[in-house]
């Protein structure tokens, strides 16, 4: 009975999920042979890397600057995701440190 206790703690331990702002560049984490985005990452100042859940529908903003919030799920690995819920594209970037 201990096991199945402990291995159900792990399992639940796996992701974690909190709601979170981000401020980064919209770039391509992956594109197939053609060329065509199909994932998308945010990269921020402090060269943090989210892969966007639902990247589909932000393709048209890749090399934008923006400020996105959602839900944050960050896997065993250290990878991190987000589910985007509100995004707005930055026109001035996103730091002057970034220059």
């Amino acid at each position: 009975i201990g096991m199945k206790r402990n291995g159900f703690k792990a399992k639940n331990r796996e992701t974690r999920e909190a709601k979170t702002v981000i401020e980064g560049k919209m770039m391509a984490a992956e594109q197939d042979g053609n060329g065509n985005i199909i994932e998308l990452k945010i990269l921020t100042s402090d060269e943090e890397e989210y892969f966007i859940e639902n990247g589909e529908m932000f393709i048209n903003i890749a090399g934008k600057n923006v400020l996105a919030s959602g839900v944050l799920k960050e896997g065993r690995r250290g990878i991190k995701k987000i589910n985007i819920k509100k995004i707005s594209i930055l026109e001035n970037g996103i730091n002057d440190d970034m220059a």
